[in-house]
């Protein structure tokens, strides 16, 4: 079984590099740049987690994470952030979003993405 990971950034630089990482280690990765474009993939595809930016340009990570996972409850949501002061709230947290899924940006090794990935889908993705 392939791993596939959706991308929701709005910044192309870096969704491109993290599309291109993630081929490279053998993941499946899509790209969407807005809450709306993501909604519509997650219902259109099955994904086995979702790095989501937390500064997107029609709705908060935080608020996307929360409505697909009304729907999308089998997806592994990181939340993807500059902000080094962020903190999941208690409702992220009662979803499974916890510190432990919370991606810091600049990230300055890629493999601290795929381990967490990896380790979240609890299977060998190597």
């Amino acid at each position: 079984m392939s791993v596939s990971v959706l991308i929701i950034e709005d910044e192309e630089m870096i969704s491109g590099v993290l599309k291109e990482f993630m081929e490279e280690m053998g993941l499946e990765a899509d790209i969407a740049e807005t809450g709306e474009e993501a909604i519509l993939r997650l219902k259109l595809r099955t994904y086995n987690a979702a790095i989501v930016d937390q500064g997107l340009p029609d709705i908060s990570g935080d608020d996307l994470i929360l409505n697909a996972h009304k729907y999308r409850q089998d997806v592994k949501y990181f939340v993807y952030t500059g902000d080094i002061t962020y903190k999941p709230s208690n409702e992220l947290i009662s979803i499974g979003v916890d510190n432990n899924r919370v991606i810091f940006k600049p990230v300055l090794d890629m493999m601290t993405i795929y381990n967490k990935i990896s380790n979240a889908v609890d299977q060998n993705i190597e």
